[in-house]
């Protein structure tokens, strides 16, 4: 009998128990889901899988859970952002870029002000990189990591054909003809994603002058050395430098680099791990040099890519977004992220002990050689201006005979209206 009743009692008090965690335990703890980070890195499942080890950091450090989401074109993923953004839809996080592109979405109080946690960590970040994330005076915004983009180059090939790395840019164009010759097309290239037709122009104009270059981005077509750069790409392209624009560089650049139907291509230092690496190709096959300029008189000019993250100002998650925002800037969500896609950090705190070999090489050339970092087209354009520039170099790539009617194009877009 006493037995029954201690039994009883017992179940009585782990069923209290557990009623009262339920009691403590609120609705929003219950109920709400992860916070929601967009990304347009679908084609590339390095960059989603260390969205999601970076996710189950944070959830161990603020308690604070994430889901990332992908799509598998940019222009898809700016089209669903486009469509959300103004709503409650609204993602907590998402991918944009840094720079003029956001300047709509903060004109329209799409993205959150986030500069009071720049203030909390400015020991950490070179101002140059909070001013590129600055618009009016506030920062919308953080970097996730700081990307190069040099010449990767098959160290096997160069080896065999006995190809030191390039000092003059006449140094490199030898090196592209003792390639045709050997039967293996020169440079990678491809209009997979038409954000690529921006690359080599840029790189060519900063090659002839970065300041010619930064005019361009601001609306300045009709310059005799824009009309230099098209010139010496024309005559790159129509000498077969380059894969055709079919090429499919990003789903394929690994198996192309294995089958030697390339042997250099100009992309962020994202580009070995994410693509090639990832698609077999060893790691010590993988060289790197800094493109020289074409113009002697010119400095070497290096693109630096900005990963930029964000949050929704509309999202009912914001305040949530917002703590996590703070954690990921720190050097502790910042290390754990560079450790995740093994890429370079904003913050200065990040030890880079743990990157890849193919990383190191670059940072030392970095130190050593100092080129001029400027900011990738993509970013430093005016947002207005960079699809139909996008359009207007396609075009050419896959029709360099269209010199003038090119320069034509670019002239009536700079007599369009546009802002300041």
């Amino acid at each position: 009998m006493y037995k029954i009743i201690r039994i009883s009692t017992f179940i009585t008090l782990v069923f209290l128990v557990f009623s009262f965690a339920l009691l403590l335990k609120s609705p929003e703890q219950e109920d709400s889901p992860p916070l929601v980070l967009t990304h347009d890195k679908g084609t590339l499942p390095r960059f989603h899988s260390a969205f999601e080890t970076q996710a189950a950091a944070a959830e161990k450090k603020t308690g604070i859970r994430f889901k990332p989401v992908s799509s598998h074109t940019t222009d898809l993923f700016i089209s669903r952002m486009e469509a959300n953004l103004p709503t409650k839809e609204a993602p907590a996080l998402f991918t944009w870029w840094q720079g003029d592109r956001v300047r709509d979405l903060v004109e329209k109080n799409l993205v959150a002000d986030l500069t009071e946690l720049w203030d909390r960590h400015a020991a950490y970040y070179p101002p140059s990189i909070r001013q590129s994330y600055t618009r009016e005076n506030r920062v919308y915004g953080f970097p996730y990591s700081i990307e190069y983009w040099p010449i990767w180059y098959n160290k096997k090939i160069f080896e065999r054909l006995e190809l030191d790395i390039p000092e003059t840019w006449e140094d490199f164009i030898k090196i592209c003809e003792t390639l045709k010759k050997n039967g293996i097309p020169p440079i990678l290239s491809s209009l997979q994603h038409s954000w690529y037709a921006t690359i080599w122009f840029s790189q060519l104009l900063m090659g002839e002058d970065p300041d010619a270059y930064l005019a361009f981005c601001r609306n300045c077509f009709r310059d005799q050395r824009v009309i230099n750069v098209l010139s010496l790409w024309q005559d790159m392209i129509k000498k077969e430098y380059f894969t055709p624009t079919s090429t499919r560089m990003f789903t394929n650049g690994g198996h192309l680099w294995k089958e030697e139907a390339f042997a250099m291509v100009l992309c962020g230092s994202w580009y070995p791990s994410a693509i090639l690496m990832d698609q077999g190709v060893p790691e010590k096959d993988i060289g790197v040099f800094i493109l020289p300029p074409h113009n002697p008189d010119a400095r070497a000019s290096l693109m630096m890519e900005s990963g930029a993250l964000f949050v929704a100002a509309h999202s009912p998650q914001r305040q949530k977004a917002t703590i996590l925002a703070d954690w990921w800037m720190g050097p502790e969500g910042s290390l754990a992220f560079s450790r995740s896609l093994n890429t370079f950090s904003a913050n200065t705190q990040v030890d880079t002990s743990h990157l890849d070999d193919f990383r190191q090489v670059l940072i030392q050339k970095l130190y050593h050689q100092e080129p001029m970092i400027l900011p990738r087209f993509w970013e430093a354009a005016s947002g207005e201006l960079l699809q139909p520039l996008t359009d207007i170099l396609s075009r050419f790539m896959m029709n360099p005979d269209l010199l003038e009617e090119t320069l034509e194009e670019l002239r009536l877009l700079q007599e369009g209206p546009v802002r300041e």
